[in-house]
Order: C-alpha cells, then structure tokens, then sequence
C-alpha cells in the first residue's frame, strides 16, 4: 500500500484528492476494502489524508462504530484529530 499527498495509489475509488477512505465494505465510496468479518468496523471507519499546508498526514476515525485505534511498531510522528460535533 502506497499513500501519497493525492491519495492511495491504485485505490478502490480511483481518486487524487488526498484522502484514503478505509471502511469493511468495497463500495465507491472506500480506497482500501478492511475485512468484512472483524466486528467494531464501520463502512466507512476511517481516513487518512494530507495537507499540503502543513506538509503532513493526518487520521481521523469517522465515528461509524467502536474507534480508531493504531498499533504503533516503528518510530512515527503521529498527530490525533479529535473532531466531535
């Protein structure tokens, strides 16, 4: 998988507008398809996206379900977005 400041490279939706779409169901709304069977996964769950201002990528969880969680194994600067309406 390859995430670059227009989006994932060959992803399901076939966009460059610098997010990536990560949800349990392949549907044109998602770039990368999570597996159907794990439970707490949302639709459209999660996204990751770039600003070129800042020149970095965030995450953001799209409260579809139980969160977004990351499991950190290597060095990574990593900025939480917490957006609650």
């Amino acid at each position: 998988m390859k995430i670059t400041p227009k989006g994932l490279v060959n992803g399901e939706r076939n966009n460059s507008d610098g997010i990536v779409y990560f949800g349990n169901t392949e549907t044109s709304t998602n770039d990368f398809s999570l597996p159907e069977n794990v439970s707490g996964l949302g639709s459209k769950h999660f996204k990751i996206f770039y600003k070129s201002e800042e020149k970095e990528y965030y995450i953001q969880d799209l409260e579809e379900s139980t969160g977004t969680f990351l499991q950190i194994e290597r060095d990574y600067v990593i900025f939480i977005v917490s957006i609650r309406s």
